[in-house]
């Protein structure tokens, strides 16, 4: 891949990238460099949401089946047409010194029900920047980094997004029985938040200058720990609960439901977790939308409540409010779901690791599976049918 064509990978025009790399394939006659283009050529192919042309590029060349990455990277491109059986045999037998063959089995341990050996095979991810976010702090001594005991001052660094602050948050009360103390460093947009559920929370920035003698990053709590299910030492599935409220925040006296179309923008496969703002509109026969989208609004004929929310605090108050939340895999979803508040999440045929089976919520929440790549529409029907069922408390 020239520098170029990584520019613009990097920068998410894949489109660009695969036009510049067909070029450049055209116009040299160096087998090499020709296999290497494909390979490249594949990965924008994904990115574009066509793994199925992907997988006949890469299947096409001589060398993928001696190259453990490429079969890794045949395994990602199968497993997102669903064929997830099919991904799983082909990653088995590749060399477990790998991170990323190691990484992407464990996605596949935790999918078939295997939860303490699917993650201590995600943290493998670390090594390669894609799980956790250890990597974006340096100064941390990685020598701290164990199972905390009674006398232990312990700082947990908040990995990931928002939504996966949320998600790791549940084990907080569990690490503060088995400490002396415990400070939560995490985004500065999360400390109001975390504060207001009882704990002692720091933004990140001070995590250098923090005094402490054990270091937990939260993606890592479940291998730390040595937990058996997502809900193994958690006291409460509805474990994001503050004492606040907004009394300037009005509701109708329908059926009140907030939706959440856009993710994070710079979440690595965000646009495999996108779904069509048409799908959330076909609800407004169904009762009053509002638009929790932060940017503008997303959804037509919603009321769009994104330019009241100024913090986390904000939008739990409107959360509150809501019968039910309705999103893609979102944090606002991971915080309705926190909150016992009903949610519906819409997730992709490859789903984020907290949707492939085991039960990390209760009973509020219903995950509607993607069952056509790139299509949503065989979800909307059973959506208006879950929805239209909610009865106003």
């Amino acid at each position: 891949m020239s520098d170029l064509a990584k520019d613009l990978f990097d920068r998410k025009d894949y489109m660009g990238s695969l036009e510049l790399m067909t070029k450049h394939h055209a116009s040299t006659s160096d087998r090499q460099v020709r296999h290497a283009l494909k390979l490249n050529m594949a990965k924008c192919f994904y990115q574009l949401r066509r793994p199925d042309l992907a997988e006949g590029l890469v299947k096409k060349l001589d060398l993928g089946a001696s190259d453990p990455l490429v079969q890794v990277d045949l395994a990602l491109y199968v497993n997102s047409q669903g064929r997830h059986e099919e991904a799983f045999k082909r990653l088995e037998p590749l060399p477990l010194d790998i991170p990323a063959v190691r990484f992407n089995l464990g996605w596949h341990l935790l999918h078939q029900g295997q939860f303490l050996e699917g993650f201590d095979l995600m943290n493998s991810g670390r090594e390669i920047n894609v799980f956790g976010s250890l990597h974006f702090h340096p100064t941390l001594d990685r020598r701290k980094v164990r199972r905390p005991t009674k006398s232990d001052r312990v700082a947990v660094v908040m990995e990931g997004g928002h939504g996966d602050c949320m998600i790791f948050a549940r084990w907080l009360p569990l690490l503060e029985r088995e400490c002396a103390s415990l400070v939560a460093y995490c985004p500065k947009s999360m400390v109001d938040l975390l504060r207001g559920m009882g704990h002692d929370a720091r933004p990140e920035s001070q995590l250098s200058s923090g005094d402490f003698d054990v270091a937990v990053p939260s993606m890592g709590i479940p291998s730390i720990m040595r937990l058996r299910s997502p809900v193994e030492g958690v006291d409460r599935l509805d474990y994001i609960q503050i004492n606040i409220e907004d009394p300037t925040f009005q509701v109708g006296n329908r059926l009140n439901v907030g939706v959440k179309v856009l993710g994070n923008p710079e979440f690595e496969h965000e646009q495999f977790r996108q779904v069509p703002a048409e799908v959330f509109e076909s609800l407004l026969s169904l009762g009053d939308l509002y638009d929790f989208q932060l940017e503008s609004q997303v959804v037509r004929g919603a009321r769009w409540i994104g330019n009241r929310i100024n913090s986390w605090v904000d939008t739990y108050c409107m959360v509150r409010r809501m019968d039910m939340i309705v999103s893609s895999c979102t944090s606002v979803a991971h915080l309705a779901a926190g909150m016992g508040v009903r949610v519906a999440v819409l997730t992709p045929m490859v789903p984020y690791f907290v949707w492939c089976g085991l039960p990390w919520y209760g009973d509020n929440v219903l995950e509607l599976r993607q069952r056509t790549d790139g299509t949503w529409g065989d979800v909307v029907e059973e959506l208006r049918n879950r929805v239209g069922r909610c009865q106003v408390p």
